[in-house]
């Protein structure tokens, strides 16, 4: 405890180790005192006095030895009050010198404050050596802490609170009273207060409790010290964060306008130095390498042409691919299909290290921030059926996950982009991105970001892929087949690396949309789209798997592509008709739909139809009228029309 050395006459003080009583203050720097050992006296320097030890083993003073030991901040309130009214009540006490205190004050002191005289004369003698409050502190119990209950009691106690409460089952305190109480009537003891059982329970360490009950996970992540920091990142796309929520939003389909089950996940890439979301999909999916890739595709890529799709008129103008990629250790993340697209576009991947979510923290808060806003619109899930409790969501849903993305893209654009951001000191992410990008008076900028020319080819990358063997009848994935004339040069192809086996390819596929596959030639290091042979216009992965498990159940064997279109429109007719009763079939309804609309055949398609169409307006622009139609120019033979200039059909 925090003492002051006193110099009044009467203070005991120590002089090289011997204790002496100031008799006298002679000037500012040197007093009159007497040695307590011998009596003699001696003019001493003040600089060369110390408080006195006390011997707090001495029983007269255990009460000091207390007062020491205990730390301030354990002192209560309740306590630490009661001294401040002792100490107010004998302000003018303390003020007199030990000889000036007469008996009649002391005793009037006594009486006000409900003491004996003795006790007001010890309280005055310790606050003359020590000048502190602790002196009028009560004291806490000796035996504070201490067991009154037999020990063998104690031992009960303490096997059932092991056996019972500490437990996966997470069984409740009176579960634990109950059962201590049997067992001790059970072997003719007395049993212990309840309150006893529970104040067993309460001194058990909490991380001890947690890990018990919930396990090591949850333990660490309450109560363990955040190992490692998240690395600085000084300017935009340094490194981005990639992961998935579900979105707690019941959607609608967009047929009946009737509510669908399951849930959609939300994948979101986000730049850490700028805080802005680079990029999103959402989707009637679990996390997959296809959703992965999907988000990875709409990060890099610019935004104008998805924000016309959406019909939001805002800017987003984040893009560009970034130096290192943050990611959790989910399968999607380590498949080869996507560590290749990141390694062929030069993003380095790196795992957070497992049991440390501290280095998702940016990414998690912007979730909780979506979340909340998620759980203000009608037909949110919440997060749990305790804060849902009687909320009709499935009553209540009012959007389709085309209405649910546009309302993400607005949330994103104007709302999160521009709102203060206490990770940024108030600066807003799209004001931090704009000046990562352009700089500004104290740092220069990084430049505008590249933009991806090939953005089909990019979107291709991301995508899941395989690797099949060129047969005389195409390509085959899951029982369908692919042919097209550029597989003509690789069928049959030797493996250059092993004799006696067959050439394996890269083919990347979409699956939201198998009517066509991609086949990376490797001499031309190009991609070529390879229809399938039963020239189809849309079917899903799961769509096709459903077939299948159809057709087995059915014994029809090997699946021809008759079987396979009867089947695929057989299966959408009876969804159709099931959707305005199921939500299920709903579900499955609305999916097939979305995969249309996402599917990057159709993407391909689109922007391919563009170009041909752009190109036939500046063929026309530029040929003029035609004033005399038997004067019409022909064109010569094995001249390529602006008509011819589709590569595949």
């Amino acid at each position: 405890m925090n003492q002051l050395l006193s110099f009044v006459p009467g203070s005991v003080l120590s002089h090289g180790g011997r204790d002496v009583v100031v008799l006298d203050v002679l000037d500012v720097e040197s007093v009159f005192v007497r040695y307590c050992d011998d009596g003699t006296p001696e003019t001493v320097r003040i600089s060369e006095l110390t408080r006195a030890e006390v011997n707090l083993e001495d029983p007269k003073n255990e009460r000091a030895a207390r007062l020491i030991a205990e730390a301030l901040p354990l002192i209560s309130d309740k306590r630490w009050m009661q001294a401040r009214e002792r100490l107010l009540a004998l302000r003018d006490l303390l003020r007199m010198g030990p000889g000036t205190r007469g008996k009649q004050l002391i005793d009037a002191a006594a009486e006000k404050l409900g003491k004996s005289p003795a006790t007001v004369y010890r309280w005055l003698a310790e606050y003359d050596k020590t000048h502190s409050i602790r002196v009028f502190l009560r004291l806490p119990r000796n035996d504070k802490g201490s067991k009154k209950i037999p020990g063998k009691v104690d031992r009960l106690i303490r096997a059932v609170i092991r056996a019972e409460y500490l437990t996966e089952q997470r069984k409740m305190v009176s579960t634990v009273v109950e059962s201590v109480e049997y067992r001790c009537r059970k072997k003719k003891w007395t049993p212990p207060h309840k309150s006893t059982i529970v104040r067993r329970i309460q001194e058990l360490r909490p991380r001890q409790v947690v890990e018990a009950r919930e396990g090591r996970r949850a333990a660490r992540g309450r109560h363990a010290l955040a190992k490692g920091a998240h690395p600085v990142v000084a300017h935009p796309l340094d490194l981005w964060q990639l992961d998935h929520t579900p979105s707690d939003y019941c959607i609608v389909d967009e047929v009946y306008r009737r509510p669908i089950d399951g849930a959609q996940t939300l994948s979101v890439a986000l730049d850490i130095n700028t805080r802005c979301v680079m990029g999103f999909t959402l989707m009637m999916e679990a996390p997959s390498v296809r959703v992965a890739g999907a988000c990875m595709a709409h990060a890099i890529l610019p935004k104008e042409r998805f924000l016309q799709e959406m019909d939001v008129d805002a800017s987003w103008p984040c893009y560009g691919r970034p130096s290192v990629l943050y990611t959790d250790n989910a399968s999607e993340f380590e498949a080869k299909s996507f560590l290749k697209a990141c390694d062929m576009n030069n993003i380095e991947t790196r795992k957070r290290p497992k049991g440390q979510p501290n280095y998702a923290g940016h990414i998690e808060s912007l979730f909780r921030t979506f979340l909340q806003k998620v759980h203000e619109l009608e037909g949110s899930r919440f997060a749990n059926l305790q804060k849902r409790m009687d909320y009709d969501s499935t009553g209540r849903a009012i959007m389709t996950i085309q209405e649910f993305r546009r309302w993400f893209t607005i949330f994103i654009t104007k709302y999160y982009h521009q709102k203060p951001h206490s990770g940024l000191c108030e600066l807003p992410p799209i004001k931090a991105w704009e000046r990562g990008i352009l700089g500004d008076a104290e740092r220069p900028g990084i430049g505008i970001p590249d933009r991806v020319e090939d953005e089909f080819r990019l979107r291709l990358d991301f995508l899941p892929g395989l690797e099949r063997t060129v047969q005389d009848y195409g390509i085959q994935i899951e029982r369908m087949k692919f042919s097209h004339d550029a597989l003509r040069n690789w069928v049959g192809a030797p493996d250059p690396q092993e004799v006696g086996k067959a050439r394996k390819f890269l083919v990347k596929y979409d699956p939201n949309d198998m009517s066509e596959i991609y086949f990376l030639d490797p001499d031309l290091g190009e991609y070529f789209p390879i229809p399938h042979v039963g020239d189809l216009e849309h079917i899903t992965y799961w769509e096709n798997l459903a077939i299948k498990r159809e057709a087995r159940k059915t014994n029809r064997g090997q699946i021809n592509h008759d079987t396979i279109a009867e089947g695929l429109s057989e299966m959408r007719e009876v969804l159709r008709v099931a959707a305005k009763s199921t939500r299920r079939a709903r579900r499955d309804q609305q999916r097939t739909i979305d995969s249309q609309r996402n599917s990057v055949p159709k993407i391909r398609k689109a922007e391919q139809h563009a170009d041909v169409a752009a190109t036939d307006a500046i063929n026309k622009a530029k040929s003029g009228p035609v004033i005399d139609d038997d004067d019409e120019v022909q064109p010569m033979p094995g001249a390529v029309l602006p008509s011819m200039n589709r590569r595949f059909e």
